[in-house]
């Protein structure tokens, strides 16, 4: 009989998370472990079998990815490491386009439960359905999403709240005080801790700016359009606006290159994300580690699947990347 991956753990003396980090991800593991566990696998002729693996799990081996807007380049930078990482460890992925619409989801999600889906990848939405609906048959992880509390899926988000801290700071030390923020639909996770990070800063310098110096967008250029509409106005309009992403921030730039408003002398914009790479000119930015995030994610999930422990919640830090957008008044 062919030896299992238990089997070739058994025999070197370390873990089956172990052994299949080096046959998957050999940067993870320590030289001299990597060499002893080879060793073994080339001693006893272990072959990796996928097929066999699913069948001992009665799974298959797809993995699920949720989106919330594949028209968003975060999201697809994410899915793009993310596909890296599933075919590398001989998964395969499917990308859900749920586009935050209830329904839409719940058909993935009985798509995914009859079909055994070795994993679900959770990314921004609105709902906490998805552990409630597929119980334990299906491994879930979390990235940058609130999921039900008595859930023990892991959640891997950035530290949203601290870098919208960051930014508005930013805008006060170039003696900003009357700061706009364009913020994301109401129930997103990310949405809100950005602009309860945005408050925190208005709190602490006692800015002189209220609720109507906040417009509630929904991540997509267009609210970026309509925001920068909306805070020309106001009676006081503002001297710089952030924006709780970069495509928002993105819409916001076209529509005040398109009224001869000029950026930054008349107005400093900054976003978040760190991918807007196609603009005229560098935006200034809070810069999210996409990679990390797709990285931590997966890690965690294949350590669900494998029924090893695992951090409950990973926040990945953010960076300031200052571009050409914002200028001292």
């Amino acid at each position: 009989m062919d030896p299992t991956i238990k089997d070739i753990a058994k025999i070197s003396g370390y873990s089956t998370a172990t052994v299949s980090r080096v046959l998957n991800n050999p940067e993870k593991v320590s030289e001299d472990t990597r060499k002893e566990v080879l060793k073994v696998i080339e001693k006893h002729n272990y072959k990796p079998n996928q097929l066999a693996r699913n069948f001992s799990h009665n799974t298959s081996n797809n993995i699920a990815l949720f989106v919330y807007d594949l028209m968003n380049p975060f999201f697809t930078k994410l899915a793009k490491r993310i596909n890296e990482i599933a075919l590398k460890n001989d998964y395969t992925l499917m990308i859900c386009d749920t586009e935050n619409k209830k329904q839409r989801e719940l058909d993935y999600l009985n798509y995914v439960r009859r079909s055994k889906f070795a994993g679900l990848v959770l990314t921004e939405g609105g709902f906490e359905q998805p552990v409630s609906q597929l119980g334990d048959s299906c491994p879930i992880v979390s990235t940058d999403r609130k999921i039900q509390p008595q859930s023990q899926a892991p959640v891997i988000t950035s530290k949203n709240r601290s870098g919208a801290r960051r930014a508005t700071e930013y805008l006060v030390n170039l003696g900003h005080e009357r700061i706009g923020f364009i913020s994301g639909p109401d129930g997103i996770s990310t949405a809100m801790d950005r602009k309860n990070g945005y408050k925190d800063i208005v709190k602490k310098y006692d800015l002189p700016v209220d609720e109507n110096f906040i417009y509630t967008g929904d991540f997509r250029r267009k609210s970026g359009i309509e925001g920068l509409e909306y805070f020309l106005s106001l009676e006081k309009t503002p001297t710089a606006i952030f924006c709780s992403n970069d495509l928002m921030a993105k819409g916001l730039l076209s529509r005040a290159f398109s009224l001869n408003i000029e950026v930054p002398e008349d107005i400093s914009i900054i976003g978040f994300d760190g991918v807007s790479d196609d603009l005229y000119f560098d935006l200034t930015t809070v810069k999210q580690s996409i990679g990390k995030l797709a990285e931590e994610a997966m890690d965690s999930l294949f350590s669900v699947i494998e029924e090893k422990k695992f951090e409950k919640i990973k926040k990945i830090p953010v960076e300031l990347q200052v571009g050409e957008t914002c200028q001292k008044i």
